[in-house]
């Protein structure tokens, strides 16, 4: 870890953003920033650019030189999803961070911005508002990849939704990709007692005990996840219908194995949940 902020820092330090990076039109706007679209001036190579009052920038602890440093931890755990990455622009994977710049107001992140790419709920919106199963399959298949790998290099994601999920639609067959880790943090297999997040994501366990635990509740999201994707509509919208209400009938025909690995990321018991392991050996999506 301290070699990838060692050489990410350089920069940081001495360079100037508006001499470095050319800013255009904006992409989005969320509790946590803005984004905009922008372009590396050297070579005009397309960047995101994410902007986030320092107020709502949380701090971490990083090694850096040696020394125990205050750290953004969305810049460490991109830095960290990055990590031994054979090829960070595999499906699943999370956008680079190219850059970033730590100003008195504001963090700045620079972040890689594939071509011809929209987010997972404009390309629902291109299909219809939802998708068919097959694609909805392909979709999870890949996202369940990338959180996988992210739990390996120790993050969190903890807001998995179709507007944190990039769709690359340049080739035969679209290539998620994952960004936004403004809701994330460490990943360990301890008990969570803090939760940062889309509230018709929470898991049930968060409501009646003010707990979680990392697989579980990201299995959950993945189950909300993929009900969204075949039906354009959440499964719950309330905190007592995510505690008590069962998973909605799918009215459009689906194929029991789907079913199953539906019912079975969405139980309402942590415990009963499929393992985040096992879900790329059930068989609906071997």
């Amino acid at each position: 870890m301290d070699g990838l902020i060692d050489s990410i820092t350089v920069r940081v330090v001495s360079a100037d953003f508006d001499a470095l990076y050319e800013e255009l039109q904006q992409l989005g706007q969320g509790g946590f920033g803005s984004v905009f679209a922008g372009c590396r001036k050297e070579d005009r190579l397309p960047v995101a650019i994410k902007h986030i009052p320092m107020a709502k920038v949380t701090m971490t602890q990083e090694t850096v030189e040696g020394r125990l440093t205050d750290f953004p931890l969305e810049v460490s755990l991109m830095l960290r999803a990055a990590e031994d990455r054979p090829d960070p622009g595999a499906p699943g994977t999370v956008v680079l961070l190219l850059d970033w710049f730590q100003l008195d107001q504001e963090l700045i992140l620079v972040q890689e911005r594939p071509s011809a790419c929209v987010d997972l709920l404009s390309y629902m919106d291109s299909k219809g508002g939802r998708l068919q199963e097959q694609d909805a399959k392909m979709i999870l298949h890949q996202v369940v990849e990338g959180i996988q790998g992210l739990h390996s290099r120790g993050v969190l994601h903890r807001d998995i939704k179709p507007e944190n999920l990039l769709v690359e639609t340049g080739s035969g067959t679209p290539r998620v990709r994952v960004i936004d880790l403004g809701c994330g943090c460490r990943h360990n297999s301890g008990v969570y007692s803090e939760f940062s997040g889309t509230a018709s994501y929470i898991p049930p366990e968060w409501f009646t005990l003010q707990s979680y635990r990392a697989d579980p509740m990201t299995v959950w999201q993945l189950g909300v996840l993929l009900y969204e994707l075949l039906t354009g509509d959440v499964p719950f919208q309330t905190s007592g219908q995510i505690i008590w209400k069962m998973v909605p009938c799918i009215k459009s025909n689906i194929s029991p194995n789907c079913k199953d690995f539906l019912k079975r990321c969405l139980n309402k018991r942590a415990g009963g949940r499929l393992a985040l392991g096992a879900l790329l050996h059930h068989p609906w999506l071997l």
